[in-house]
Formats: structure tokens, sequence, C-alpha cells
């Protein structure tokens, strides 16, 4: 069947959005709608809570920290059951499961206006006009593409996020030796 349909503007601006700006974005969802330690806890355990109420089972309770621990302990304890592997391999294999950075839920650094702010810094000489969608995504893309061509034959960032916030996703990395999960899917606490 496919797509019957063109999908509303808003939704379009609020993707492209996301997509150019999306840590900037993300700070204002997680400033509006995120206590800090709300962070760890997933839309799994919001579902648990649920399902205990619901069937009056006690379920048990995961965040998003101890699920990430539980895979990296899941593929080390694999490795040993791998026959094909020598054991240098299989050692250095362990050696990159036990140093893979986890990210859970977004950086810290978009929930301080200052280093925010330095993320962002160059952006504001962008001018920026509400009825001008396409001249914004265009002015923002150009700097954006500024932002990538400085990046060139400099040393990768591995504590630079990948992804944005409102991705709703959990992923794994290679290149950076990344596993996270971001914020969407998380808990949503009101203060």
């Amino acid at each position: 069947m496919g797509v019957t349909s063109e999908r509303s503007r808003w939704s379009q601006c609020v993707e492209w959005t996301n997509k150019k700006l999306g840590m900037a974005l993300g700070a204002l969802f997680i400033r509006d709608n995120f206590k800090t330690q709300a962070k760890v806890y997933t839309f799994f355990s919001y579902l648990l809570n649920f399902l205990e109420r619901a069937y009056q089972v006690p379920l048990p309770q995961e965040t998003a920290q101890e699920m990430i621990s539980g895979i990296k302990k899941a593929f080390v304890d694999l490795l040993e059951e791998n026959h094909w592997m020598d054991g240098a391999t299989r050692q250095v294999a362990k050696d990159k499961a036990t140093k893979m950075q986890e990210r859970i839920g977004y950086p810290d650094y978009i929930t301080s206006p200052l280093l925010l702010n330095k993320e962002f810094q160059n952006v504001y000489p962008i001018m920026m006009i509400r009825s001008e969608f396409l001249g914004n995504l265009l002015r923002v893309s150009t700097w954006k593409a500024g932002q990538n061509l400085a990046k060139l034959r400099k040393q990768v960032d591995k504590e630079k996020w990948a992804t944005e916030p409102a991705v709703v996703n959990a992923f794994y990395d290679p290149n950076k030796n990344d596993i996270g999960k971001n914020s969407i899917v998380i808990l949503k606490v009101r203060t």
C-alpha cells in the first residue's frame, strides 16, 4: 500500500528541525519533561509498572543502565562458548566489550545552558525567520556542512553523541564502540 497521503506540514517541520538542531530541540524537551534522575528509567519500567498494577503480579524493575550492562555481560559470556575463536582474539573481543561506552537517554551537556550555548555558538549568526522554513533549513544546512568540514582530518571525538535525544531507537556504533538508548523512550516524569 505505501503512503497514501503527504504528512502534515508541522510534522515535516519538526522532523527537519530535529535532524538539523536535534540537541537544542532535545534540550527543550528534556527541560520541560524530565527530572534529572528520570534519565535512567526506561519505557520498559513504565510498562512493567502498568502490568504489575493491572495483573497485581510483582515484576522486576530494570533501568536502561541495567539492561545495557546485561547485554554486555551476555556478550562476554557468549564469547566463552565460541570455539572458533582463539584465546587472543577472544580476549581482544572481551576487552572491547568491557570498554564499550554506554549512552543512556541524552548527553549531560544539553541540561546546561552554558554548555549547550557553546555547542551552538556558531549558529547564532544565522538569521532565522519564522515564516521561512525552507530558507531556515538551507541556512542551518550550510552551517551544519561547515561544522562537518571543520572535523576533516581531526581525531574523532568519541564523547560526541551521534544521535539526537528525540530519535526513538537503541543502537550500537562500532566506530565509537558505543551502545545506547535515546530519551524519547525513557519514562516521562514531570517535575
